[in-house]
């Protein structure tokens, strides 16, 4: 019996799989996130879009083409005797007062061809040519704003995993040193309120770390959901790769140079550059139109076909009273696009100066922290020796933990402050955020 157990349990071991951890390097969520990403699919059908309209308006300078044809069934008198007219074909009967007013059913057919020819429109066409290049130019810099937006929120779920990997890490240290505090501890029975009192407070800090660690739970797996959504990969059983997070910010957190303008801004400019090239559109509403035309004609019919043709120019001028003031229009949008960017350049010096004042104080601060690290340590050492030596409680151990988990709670929250100032200043970044640029780093 026994070995017939035990040989059902062999067979059904092959059944048991074993799922390995992957780790997945930040380019290689990146490249998933670029994939992945319908913003980026929708600008860049904007952007070709653009991109065909400045090839069909860089044939402005062309003339335009025309042809016509048409057949027609008709006892209409005008339409019978122009068309007898067009055929060259008229005959002294056309003109007896009975044929002309009730002409018998004809069918009768024509074909036009011709070409028209602007010679100047007043500068219009390649004003508009003009505006439509800068706004592609614009649809440039939004698509390099949307891929850097999307970067951002990258490198930030990224590094929350990587930083509170390493916040878990820390906590677990001290929760195995308080394991094997608590497991050795024996004067913690109720008939010692001393000693009870003291075990109660290990078990306080217990229960502080448990909360800490299933906060850090919390998150990584709203990290790892949210990265999943944006690469779609539908794997949660993955990891960073080992990179402190130290080493992540300086490698993928960019700042921007000195002299630099963000995305955002030179699109604005581009925008506001599109605008104001169409202020000669709307003033070539006023100026004249010149050009020249050509137009050969085939009348056909039953009495023959006969060929003529056509050749004039032409002048045209527009008095459309809505179209007056209309440059004026553009030129005040033109402006207030201007003035917004200008506005967005200031907005961004500022968060600039604040983002870098941020990390200079938050960074000092860690270095004053660090130091009451080292000195909690110490008096660890000293207050363990003490214990174990009978001159002090425990509830004096549990106080000394106490403030050195605080001080790890404090530290993370201050690296996750410094994370976000560092992040701000990668929103005003110009460099390439392509994943081909990315994967190169090192």
């Amino acid at each position: 019996m026994k070995l017939r157990l035990f040989f059902t349990f062999s067979l059904l071991l092959p059944t048991f799989k074993v799922f390995p951890i992957d780790e997945f390097p930040f380019p290689k969520i990146w490249e998933q996130v670029v994939k992945n990403s319908p913003e980026t699919k929708s600008i860049l059908l904007e952007k070709e879009s653009s991109d065909k309209s400045i090839d069909r308006l860089s044939r402005y300078w062309m003339p335009s083409l025309y042809a016509n044809s048409q057949i027609i069934s008709t006892n209409d008198p005008t339409l019978t005797f122009m068309n007898y007219l067009g055929e060259g074909q008229v005959k002294q009967d056309d003109f007896i007062t009975s044929h002309l007013n009730s002409p018998s059913n004809n069918v009768f057919n024509s074909t036009q061809i011709g070409v028209d020819f602007l010679l100047y429109d007043g500068g219009s066409r390649v004003s508009y040519l003009k505006s439509q290049s800068h706004y592609s130019k614009a649809l440039d810099y939004e698509q390099k704003e949307i891929l850097l937006k999307q970067y951002m929120r990258t490198i930030s779920e990224y590094s929350q995993i990587i930083l509170v990997q390493n916040y878990e890490n820390e906590v677990t240290s001290i929760e195995k040193n308080l394991t094997s505090i608590i497991k050795n501890y024996h004067v913690g029975e109720r008939s010692n309120p001393i000693g009870y009192s003291g075990l109660l407070s290990l078990k306080s800090i217990q229960n502080k770390i448990n909360s800490i660690k299933e906060e850090i739970t919390s998150k990584i797996k709203i990290s790892k959901k949210t990265l999943n959504l944006m690469s779609g990969n539908e794997n949660m059983n993955w990891n960073t790769n080992s990179i402190p997070i130290e080493k992540f910010v300086s490698t993928y957190f960019f700042n921007p140079d000195e002299s630099s303008k963000s995305y955002q801004f030179q699109a604005e400019i581009e925008k506001s550059n599109s605008i104001n090239e169409k202020i000669t559109s709307d003033n070539a509403k006023y100026l004249p139109k010149v050009g020249v035309f050509s137009q050969a004609n085939i009348y056909g019919g039953d009495r023959g076909v006969n060929p003529a043709y056509v050749l004039g120019a032409y002048l045209k001028f527009n008095f459309t009273p809505s179209d007056y003031g209309s440059a004026e229009e553009t030129a005040l949008i033109a402006q207030a696009k201007k003035e917004s960017a200008q506005a967005l350049a200031l907005s961004e010096s500022i968060a600039k100066d604040i983002s870098q004042q941020n990390i200079e104080s938050i960074k000092n601060k860690l270095v004053l922290l660090k130091n009451d690290e080292n000195i909690t340590d110490e008096q660890i050492k000293v207050l363990t020796k003490l214990f174990n030596n009978g001159n002090i409680s425990m509830s004096q151990i549990a106080d000394i933990l106490n403030k050195r988990i605080d001080l790890i709670i404090n530290k993370y929250s201050l690296k996750e402050v410094l994370l976000n100032s560092n992040l701000q200043l990668v929103s005003l970044t110009n460099k390439s955020v392509e994943p081909k640029d990315i994967w190169s780093l090192k």
